[in-house]
């Protein structure tokens, strides 16, 4: 296991909305509230949760900024992300824990990952309650209020990271981690004198997919934490005709994953360099957008669909998404 954290604000939150599309047309009345910060129902896109763990580094890192710290200073800069994110670079995908020593043509070495392709295949996420939101504070401030205010301003938060399963196959490597992603120092009354709330707000599950690694050089494992899923899994029928619940169609600008990478936090290339379509097969000529995009937007319908239900909705909900290889 392994720990980060991150702090947002409530800028960070409206340029997620946003990245969404949300604010671009004018029937979208509903969505003002995710994009307003002193709307008296100011609220968060609950799949934000997913730019957490592109962001997170150290500690009392801020979205945007990166802090050094000499044994005389202390700066703070404003930032682009690297990639893939500390979260993701603090080991390799699949652990060195796991994997064998590839025999003498290697030197008795572990294979170098890092050679290998790799596929986000799944993505999952269970909110426990809704996140967190940074508090007004539009009564009279004083002296006294100085440091619970600093405090509202922001939400600081904590990752847990940890590899869950690793399933070497005959295509390659399935390695799933999960994160539970908490609050620091919270409370969501910004009277209240408990400000050592420390909240689950999430948690998250992902899967990828070393391609090509021989199966021989992995050990599998299993922590027997069960998969996230909103529902039991049923295989579908190819017969299978039942319509759909409600049919959207949304046109993405051509700035939709510069601008989505922006906030996100996912700042990989082939989703800003167009040259990474033809790597990768595809016959569009705009940047890649983000699959987690896809599902944030798909969870962008649902909220603005149920009005002003996000709260029941969070509590009850989880989303998933599932990579065809």
């Amino acid at each position: 296991m392994e720990d980060f954290e991150i702090c947002y604000t409530k800028k960070d939150l409206i340029l997620y909305a946003l990245s969404l599309g949300m604010g671009s047309s004018k029937d979208d009345s509903n969505e003002l509230k995710f994009l307003y910060e002193e709307h008296e129902k100011f609220t968060v896109v609950s799949t934000f949760a997913f730019a957490l763990t592109f962001w997170a580094a150290g500690k009392g890192n801020n979205i945007g900024t990166t802090t050094n710290t000499t044994a005389t200073t202390t700066t703070t800069t404003q930032c682009i992300p690297p990639f893939p994110p500390p979260l993701m670079a603090s080991e390799e995908v699949i652990p060195r824990r796991f994997l064998r020593e590839s025999g003498s043509g290697n030197g008795g070495n572990t294979i170098d990952i890092s050679n290998f392709h790799v596929i986000h295949t799944w993505q999952s996420i269970v909110w426990h309650q809704p996140l967190a939101v940074p508090l007004s504070h539009k009564h009279k401030q004083t002296r006294k209020d100085t440091m619970m205010q600093r405090q509202a301003d922001q939400i600081k938060t904590n990752i847990n990271l940890e590899t869950i399963s690793v399933q070497p196959k005959s295509i390659g490597t399935f390695v799933t981690s999960q994160s539970k992603v908490s609050t620091i120092g919270y409370s969501r009354d910004y009277n209240s004198k408990n400000n050592n709330n420390n909240q689950l707000l999430c948690t998250m599950q992902s899967t990828a997919l070393v391609l090509g690694v021989d199966s021989n050089n992995v050990i599998a494992f299993d922590a027997g934490i069960k998969r996230l899923t909103s529902h039991k899994s049923k295989t579908p029928s190819v017969s299978c005709t039942k319509k759909p619940i409600f049919h959207w169609t949304y046109q993405t600008s051509q700035s939709q994953a510069l601008l989505y990478r922006m906030t996100s936090g996912d700042s990989n290339h082939i989703h800003v360099d167009t040259s990474a379509s033809d790597m990768l097969g595809s016959d569009t000529k705009a940047p890649l957008l983000h699959g987690l995009f896809t599902l944030a937007l798909a969870f962008r319908k649902k909220l603005v669909d149920c009005g002003h239900a996000e709260v029941e909705i969070v509590s009850k909900s989880s989303s998933t998404k599932k990579s065809r290889l």
